[in-house]
């Protein structure tokens, strides 16, 4: 009988042990602990940025008064009416200027997604027509009624976080969320993103880059490289893959390395390379790196099934 309660006791704690190490969380400069979400071949923080500092520790301006956000000339940011209530589940609203800081906004491995990575992340979750409905969480605690086709499907658990104008006014508390991208319009505005409460739909739309928005930061590539280097043309197939990965490029390949989410590398190849084996690999997402005979470099990432 002891026996078994002990194995019984074993597989509980596996079990429990199993669960822990899947829950990934992220500490930005100021100890605030976010948790993440996979969507598709991406990683996102699944929680609005709260931090007030950059990554090498120094301060983002806090800035209260409208006259002092109208004419801020660096990185800045605010709570919601100035209520420091709202940060938590809201987090805090950044002009884009603290978005494109080389400090670095993100916590250490993150940034804040382009507009192709974010576009990707729509497409992946149903599109521009439905994807704000797959973003946002599904009850009216937050969001005002009617919350038009709130599922939250993809996990990014979306809180109506509101807007801070260009002039220092806040709005739309609890009727939308905006969210920043890295994407630049013109000399005045940058692109952003928002999600409303009465719409399942994306909007997306050019805002002055002196506006407070939300922002949700994406977990960095692997092996991440210069656009000099890159190879012109590479494609990976089928994906999500089950036994074997193929790939094309325009040049020879001469090593492929594949890494699990935590950056293990866990699969190499060397020599002339057309197809890898994965049926080894636990069903998961990877990140491939080949590298060419030229010395090029590529990186993206797959599903194994």
């Amino acid at each position: 009988m002891n026996k078994y309660l002990n194995f019984i006791g074993v597989i509980i704690f596996l079990i429990s042990y199993t669960k822990t190490t899947k829950c990934q969380t992220v500490t930005d400069y100021d100890g605030n602990i976010y948790n993440v979400v996979s969507i598709g071949s991406q990683e996102w923080l699944k929680e609005n940025l709260r931090t007030t500092r950059y990554g090498n520790g120094d301060t983002i301006t806090n800035v209260v008064g409208k006259a002092a956000w109208a004419n801020l000339a660096e990185g800045g940011w605010a709570y919601y009416n100035n209520d420091t209530n709202y940060n938590i589940p809201y987090g805090k609203l950044y002009n884009w200027l603290a978005v494109i800081d080389n400090r670095k906004v993100c916590p250490i491995g993150w940034h804040v997604p382009s507009l192709d990575e974010w576009e990707e992340m729509i497409d992946y979750v149903g599109g521009t027509g439905y994807a704000g409905g797959a973003m946002k969480v599904t009850d009216t605690l937050y969001w005002k009624s009617p919350n038009t086709g709130a599922t939250n499907s993809s996990g990014f658990s979306s809180v109506p976080s509101a807007y801070r104008s260009s002039n220092g006014d806040f709005n739309f508390i609890g009727y939308g969320a905006s969210y920043w991208s890295s994407a630049e319009d013109s000399t005045t505005q940058a692109w952003s993103l928002a999600v409303y409460s009465n719409d399942a739909a994306i909007l997306w739309g050019h805002n002055s880059k002196f506006s407070g928005q939300s922002i949700r930061c994406m977990k960095d590539l692997v092996n991440k490289v210069n656009d000099n280097t890159l190879i012109k043309s590479f494609t990976i197939y089928p994906n999500p893959a089950n036994k074997v990965l193929h790939i094309t490029c325009s040049e020879q390949v001469a090593r492929v390395e594949i890494y699990n989410m935590l950056g293990e590398l866990v699969l190499e190849k060397t020599g002339e390379v057309n197809t890898i084996p994965v049926d080894v690999l636990a069903q998961g997402v990877y990140t491939i790196s080949i590298k060419t005979i030229t010395g090029k470099t590529a990186v993206s990432r797959f599903t194994k099934q």
